[in-house]
């Protein structure tokens, strides 16, 4: 429990003050650059640390497990739905249906995420992060479908029009998903990065494509 607060507290004050550097502008290029590895995605050095996910009678759902090269996606049964796969572009990762045929790509670009169509000719969805600490998901035409507003409890998905469908809020134990009936969609006792429950409000995207920028921003750190 309190490794989930540390973590959580300490990625909500990096968003909170991230506007504050962009805005002061007085940060040297040295400060400001990273190194080109915390751009990186990188499959986690644990493979045993699976992040699972439930329903909210604590049904399992579906889990997120790193193997060597990646992670593979997995239903309540542990049932292979997906396969993410680093290959030599270490910003970039494949994903694969459980039969092996290749879906799309996900990777991290800057400050956005993006999830490709298998030929890697479109980008379909582009996650980035706003100067004001927001974040916003534009489809291939680069028309935005859903706003991520920064709230002291975590975060707000709402459409364009300002329609408020999902929360993600942080609590003890727990970073949970809520629907617009104010009701627990999804939750994880994981130290994840709250951005990832966001991942799977996004509509639009169907499960395989939600879990595979889900996990690029976990890669990512987040942010």
């Amino acid at each position: 429990m309190k490794k989930i607060l540390k973590i959580v507290i300490f990625y909500c004050l990096l968003v909170s003050i991230t506007p504050i550097l962009v805005s002061c502008g007085e940060v040297s290029s040295n400060q400001n650059s990273q190194p080109a590895e915390n751009n990186s995605l990188q499959p986690d050095k644990d493979a045993d640390d699976t992040m699972q996910f439930k329903l909210k009678e604590g049904t399992n759902t579906f889990s997120i497990k790193p193997v060597v090269g990646g992670a593979k996606f997995l239903d309540a049964t542990e049932k292979e739905i997906a396969q993410f796969t680093i290959g030599t572009n270490s910003k970039q990762f494949r994903i694969n249906s459980a039969a092996g045929k290749v879906l799309g790509y996900a990777a991290i670009k800057g400050s956005a995420w993006t999830i490709e169509n298998a030929e890697q000719t479109k980008e379909l969805y582009i996650l980035s992060r706003q100067e004001d600490g927001n974040y916003q998901l534009k489809n291939e035409a680069g028309k935005e479908i859903y706003r991520i507003k920064l709230r002291d409890y975590g975060f707000e998905i709402e459409t364009p029009a300002k329609q408020s469908l999902y929360k993600v809020k942080i609590e003890e134990d727990k970073i949970v998903l809520i629907d617009a009936s104010d009701q627990i969609f999804l939750y994880t006792n994981s130290a994840l990065p709250p951005l990832m429950l966001v991942c799977f409000g996004f509509e639009d995207l169907n499960i395989e494509q939600q879990a595979a920028l889900a996990y690029a921003v976990n890669l990512s750190g987040g942010r």
